[in-house]
């Protein structure tokens, strides 16, 4: 099981109800964790992992690579969940003022995307920025000290970069990105539908609590993440959880987002999202 500090799979690893279930089937469970959803489908494609949660972009890159993954699940709509900083103290306004700045991503990423649907919203494009691709803790620790203007970066790292007191958000997701967030398995493990179905419904359950208990997940998240519970309450509050097995609804943005990415030069070829879906109805 792979995870990057994202709310619902940290809290079915703490609440452990998964490993019981999956001991009683002779099956053991490992838990590792990433900084983001690109390194954790790195190693899904090397055969280190079986299940995961990442963004909305990592996927459409694996699959582009030839991985072997499939969608089989998806969170809700959560376009709060991601947004582009800058600092708390920066003179930028809008997206026009960071013309000839330095912008931080994780390339890949779901932060990726917004960062390219933003410029494209306001009629700017990539090469009128200059895009760094800085993993988390990198970009994090560039906007603090001034040497970048703006960091695209998802919850809660988001969170916890502007209770800080480093960053201030200049826009979310909110009319740019659904911004779903997605669990994929190795195309093997995807044909294993009663065990997806299993832990599908325990994130489901685990999502659930997390909305129903929301100051107790932030004192449990905060326990195993390193994040204040401060941090995760905020982070929890611009989301509601609920896992669903993969079907149409989330395609037509996801076929949108690979067809960006392919645009820009960043895909080495078509991807239809579509093929790469494994429902288990």
């Amino acid at each position: 099981m792979g995870y990057t500090k994202a709310g619902p799979m940290i809290g079915l690893r703490v609440r452990g109800r998964l490993e019981l279930m999956l001991a009683a089937k002779g099956i053991g469970t490992s838990w590792n964790e990433f900084p983001a959803g690109p390194d954790l489908l790195e190693a899904m494609g090397a055969g280190a992992l079986d299940f995961g949660m990442t963004g909305n972009t990592p996927p459409i890159f694996a699959t582009a690579n030839g991985l072997p993954i499939r969608y089989v699940g998806y969170e809700p709509a959560a376009p709060m969940l991601v947004a582009l900083l800058v600092g708390a103290r920066s003179s930028v306004t809008d997206l026009a003022s960071l013309k000839g700045g330095r912008v931080a991503v994780t390339r890949g990423s779901n932060a990726h995307y917004l960062l390219l649907s933003l410029l494209r919203r306001h009629q700017l494009n990539p090469g009128q920025i200059d895009i760094a691709y800085l993993q988390p803790a990198d970009a994090g620790a560039a906007l603090a000290n001034g040497s970048i203007d703006a960091w695209a970066i998802w919850d809660p790292l988001m969170s916890s970069a502007i209770a800080a007191g480093h960053a201030r958000v200049l826009a979310d997701a909110r009319g740019a990105s659904d911004n779903h967030y997605f669990y994929i398995a190795r195309t093997d493990f995807a044909a294993e539908k009663s065990l997806v179905a299993l832990i599908l419904n325990e994130l489901r359950l685990t999502g659930q609590w997390i909305n129903d208990h929301p100051h107790e997940a932030a004192i449990v998240l905060e326990a195993n993440s390193g994040l204040a519970a401060s941090v995760w309450k905020v982070a929890l509050s611009h989301a509601r959880f609920g896992a669903k097995a993969i079907d149409a609804a989330p395609i037509v943005e996801q076929q949108r987002i690979a067809d960006t990415f392919l645009a820009a030069g960043l895909l080495k070829r078509p991807v239809a999202v579509s093929g790469a879906m494994a429902p288990i109805g």
